[in-house]
């Protein structure tokens, strides 16, 4: 893993990359070997913080499952919104498609 550190006004911040994608974001500094997709997120960061960029362009690891499903709904929120956990899970496109039957229902065969 190489690894990418900045000061923030948050305190110092490091980047940690698997040499294609993005897959930590630390508090505090680590010192490291940067690389070209490191050093660009360091700027992105900057940028933010400068309030000069909204959006982000980063190759990120989202992982799989419910994690990248949960990045994706964080990832989609608007600048300046912050809604809750709770709005987030109880947005249906945001929701696991039921499988199976209700336990009432299930047949159980001997």
């Amino acid at each position: 893993m190489t690894r990418a550190s900045l000061d923030s006004p948050i305190g110092p911040l490091t980047l940690v990359g698997d040499g294609a994608r993005i897959v930590a974001l630390k508090s505090g500094r680590v010192e490291g070997e940067g690389l070209p997709l490191l050093d660009g997120a360091c700027a992105q960061l900057c940028a933010h913080f400068d309030h000069r960029l909204v959006a982000f362009d980063l190759a990120l690891d989202r992982g799989t499952g419910l994690h990248a499903a949960v990045r994706r709904a964080t990832a989609a929120i608007p600048p300046g919104e912050t809604p809750s956990h709770g709005h987030i899970a109880r947005d249906p496109a945001h929701r696991r498609r039921q499988r199976g039957r209700p336990a009432g229902r299930t047949r159980c065969r001997s």
